[in-house]
């Protein structure tokens, strides 16, 4: 069989972050802040950093839906940094477009230093070399790198989808009439790499996030490849049931599911990287100040202790540079990729 192109989303190496294991314990989320109120500042008051930061409420964009991984991972960021600052906080998912709705809505946003978005490797690269995008990306400064996700092919509980073999024999009897869900680019991207190893296609269905599951749950949709982060909580619930991990051993969340390679697809992994941007616009002082209280909170053991409770997910603490320059080496790889796929825009 042959092997698969590199999917450009390989297992996090941080250059200067250390890892953490994942529990299996339920993440519940963490509330949001109070409003916003009348805190954007004008320009002049942002040439200087503030002596003490943050000054004002900080504001959280998260261009996924509410319940994905990165979402909630953003929210236990912003609990304890409410603890530690005394400041509200706000989580703002704003969803569409794959992520594009929410990326233009923030860079719409003041450079006020108290704003970041969430980004990932999906939405930072894949996202704009497939579409046209409605904002500018040389906007978006990466400040932290926060986590790396796996992703898993899943069933519906009602279907007769047992396993992977099960589902690449069905597919191949009948290409392009097997439904499979999906979200994001991100998956978009796995999905064909897949397909073009089994020499099939399947009929895609693109959801929004969390309803893919809800698809699952109610037989909707019969298969899916998504986040195990998100996914945990659904096959804990039996709403989903897991084929295999797309990653290069087993998970610790799933010690009893194979992975897509051992069932005879050497290469296949899927992994994405997340983390948060600053608007580039925002002066340096306080773009050194939002990466610092971002790090911070990253290597909190009270923050540590929230984010362990959303299995699937490996912790990082990737300060911006280098979570840009790994951005920018995958950028590289996932651009060659999608010329092969036929994907690029």
């Amino acid at each position: 069989m042959r092997r698969p192109p590199h999917l450009g989303i390989p297992p996090v190496q941080p250059m200067s972050s250390r890892a953490v294991d994942p529990s299996r314990r339920r993440f519940a989320g963490a509330a949001a802040g109070a409003a916003l109120g009348a805190w954007l500042a004008p320009d002049a008051a942002r040439a200087q950093p503030s002596p003490t930061f943050p000054s004002k409420p900080l504001r959280f964009v998260v261009p996924s839906a509410q319940g994905t991984g990165v979402d909630m991972l953003v929210r236990a960021f912003a609990e304890r940094i409410r603890v530690t600052t005394g400041q509200p906080t706000l989580v703002e998912n704003k969803v569409g477009g794959g992520g594009v709705l929410g990326l233009s809505h923030f860079v719409s946003l003041p450079a006020d230093g108290h704003t970041v978005v969430s980004i990932t490797s999906s939405s930072m690269n894949l996202l704009p070399l497939m579409q046209a995008v409605a904002y500018d990306e040389s906007l978006l400064r990466p400040i932290i790198g926060f986590s790396q996700h796996t992703g898993m092919f899943l069933a519906a509980p009602s279907s007769n989808y047992t396993t992977l073999k099960k589902m690449v024999d069905d597919a191949r009897a009948a290409p392009g009439t097997v439904n499979m869900g999906i979200y994001s680019p991100h998956f978009q991207v796995a999905l064909r790499v897949f397909e073009d190893m089994i020499g099939t296609r399947f009929n895609v269905v693109p959801y929004k996030g969390p309803d893919l599951f809800l698809g699952l749950g109610e037989g909707s949709i019969p298969l899916a490849l998504a986040d195990l982060g998100t996914a945990v909580r659904f096959v804990e619930s039996g709403k989903t049931r897991p084929l295999a991990t797309a990653a290069a051993t087993r998970h610790p969340s799933f010690p009893d599911v194979p992975t897509v390679i051992e069932l005879g697809y050497p290469g296949y992994e899927v992994h994405e990287i997340a983390g948060f941007a600053i608007n580039a616009k925002t002066p340096e002082p306080q773009v050194r100040q939002m990466e610092e209280l971002l790090l911070r909170t990253a290597a909190d053991p009270e923050y540590l202790a929230l984010a362990r409770r959303l299995p699937g997910a490996v912790l990082t603490q990737i300060p911006g540079k280098d979570f840009a320059a790994t951005l920018s080496r995958r950028r590289a790889v996932q651009e060659k990729l999608l010329k092969d796929l036929k994907l690029h825009k």
